[in-house]
């Protein structure tokens, strides 16, 4: 091949070469009108006061390459990479990339680029914004504290005592990556490190300000405790992977499949972690308001079900379980209704915030009454088409879902009336509103903003990568020919440890499918390969 396409990445000393198939507003509303964090609070209820139209149009598209999922197969649940989660605050969208490392600041309104910062390994998480800044997690096990109006780095903590590099995922990743999704509330900044228990996790509450460290939690990795078999104990705790979630006085540490565990938020004692009690009930896709949490639950082989088919109901106090199987795949929560959509009967299903749950009455097996609580009966319901929705966010006036046919639908809030419906590429994972827009994000790596009242065709956007004339020098051509020829290694892993000007890389790179790593001290040389 004469040309080849490649995207480089990189920060400080780690350059890294992958490759890659693609995929075929009023900027002065309020604050209240931002969606700063993923699904847009510490709750992640997926709730915003604002109103928003039904007659919505793609004002542009931005077309990201598929993002690189870390975990993939059926019945995961653990879905927080499967798109590209953005953010808004004012004139700007703010969203990371698992494909080239990046975080990507885009004018709100034509999706045109502002600034790109790389990290190291992938942005897996939705980055939040705080006052003036940006925050975002990485695979390279750092948190980031960005200028949010011109990408500058402000400051960085990485999630461990020491810096290692090791294979994860397809990718060169930190032995640490940060995969406990960042959460702000009140002035403080929680996130976290690692995801193997036995080589210590690490959860943080921190200044978001100066990144001062407010406490840390480095022991709940390690904790002796029944495992999820039967009288099995081994010392083997929490794994922090998933978006940190805040109700009440606790801050919830998803961990990967299993069951959430507790921390207190003011001290980061642990609280509770019922492991072994509640096994297959767990996810990701955690939600709490101060009083309860809503965790993914049970299991399924159907591919299309990899968020798991059900939510449980616990109590924040003490992580007790009130109902295992609230038959939806998709919760959003407003002030007045918790929502859900029953993907077995076709229905929206609407409860009260104010009265959750109800007391029941039952026999047992000597025959003595005894209560029980469960979810209460629904306020309102309201049958929908059979789209199996997969994810779901309300504002004050709509419920918008997204579905497994690759659809978004608007529903009116309050009866659950269809409003209007719009094709997208790809199934909608991702949703926001801000400044009257709806932003979309599907599993193919493609954003859209929906605008009120836009009648113009969409401005696209690509992530074309660069077709690249390089010159190589003659020596680096025979050096990658007899590497090819005398290891027989067309793909796999290539460590770099000194790039030079590229030449070499770039040979092997143009020759093989090897994923190629390249390190090198030159900040200059770093800039130029990029």
């Amino acid at each position: 091949m004469n040309n080849i396409k490649f995207l480089i990445s990189s920060s400080g000393t780690l350059l890294s070469i992958c490759f890659f198939l693609l995929s075929s507003c009023n900027y002065n509303l309020p604050e209240n009108y931002n969606w700063t964090q993923y699904r847009n609070d510490a709750g992640r209820t997926g709730y915003s006061a604002q109103q928003l139209s039904g007659n919505l149009a793609p004002r542009w598209i931005y077309n990201f390459a598929i993002p690189d999922k870390s975990w993939n197969g059926v019945d995961t649940r653990m879905i927080f990479d499967h798109a590209y989660h953005p953010v808004i605050a004012g004139k700007i969208l703010y969203v990371g990339n698992s494909k080239d490392n990046k975080i990507y600041a885009l004018d709100r309104k034509t999706g045109d680029i502002i600034w790109t910062f790389y990290t190291e390994g992938p942005v897996r998480f939705a980055p939040a914004v705080y006052k003036n800044r940006l925050y975002a997690v990485s695979d390279d096990g750092y948190l980031y504290c960005l200028n949010k109006q011109n990408g500058k780095l402000i400051w960085k903590k990485y999630g461990s005592p020491k810096e290692d590099l090791i294979i994860g995922n397809d990718k060169i990743i930190s032995r640490w990556p940060a995969r406990g999704g960042l959460v702000i509330k009140d002035g403080i900044l929680y996130f976290g490190a690692g995801i193997w228990p036995s080589e210590k996790i690490f959860i943080y509450a921190l200044n978001p300000d100066n990144g001062d460290v407010l406490w840390e939690n480095n022991s709940s990795g390690e904790i002796e405790m029944p495992q999820p078999h039967p009288t099995a104990v081994a010392k083997s705790g929490i794994s922090a992977q998933g978006y940190f979630t805040i109700g009440g006085s606790k801050l919830f540490i998803p961990t990967g499949r299993a069951v959430p565990a507790a921390l207190d938020l003011k001290s980061g004692e642990m609280e509770y972690f019922h492991l072994q009690q509640y096994r297959n009930i767990g996810g990701a896709s955690i939600m709490a308001t101060d009083s309860f949490l809503f965790v993914p639950s049970g299991n399924s082989r159907d591919m299309n079900i990899i968020s798991g088919p059900n939510f449980a109901l616990f109590n924040n106090n003490d992580g007790s379980i009130i109902q295992t199987e609230i038959k939806s795949e998709a919760i959003a929560i407003s002030p007045e209704y918790i929502y859900c959509v029953n993907n077995e009967n076709n229905h929206i299903e609407a409860y009260s915030t104010k009265n959750i749950i109800t007391t029941k009455e039952t026999l047992d097996r000597r025959g003595e009454t005894v209560s029980y609580k469960v979810l209460s009966d629904p306020v309102w319901s309201a049958e929908i088409l059979k789209d199996n929705v997969k994810s779901l966010i309300v504002t004050k006036n709509r419920l918008i879902a997204g579905t497994s046919t690759e659809k978004v639908l608007i529903f009116d809030s309050t009866d659950g009336r269809l409003v209007s419906s719009y094709k997208v590429n790809g199934v909608p994972m991702g949703l926001a509103v801000a400044h009257k827009a709806l932003f979309v994000s599907t599993d193919k790596g493609v954003l859209y903003c929906f605008d009120e009242n836009y009648g113009r065709p969409p401005k696209v956007h690509s992530n074309e990568f660069i077709k690249l004339h390089f010159d190589s020098d003659s020596d680096c051509i025979k050096i990658a020919d007899n590497i090819i020829k005398e290891s027989d290694v067309n793909k796999g892993y290539c460590l770099d440890i000194e790039c030079g000007d590229g030449s070499l890389i770039y040979e092997l790179a143009r020759k093989t499918n090897l994923k190629i790593i390249a390190l090198t001290n030159d900040e200059k040389n770093i800039f130029n390969l990029r």
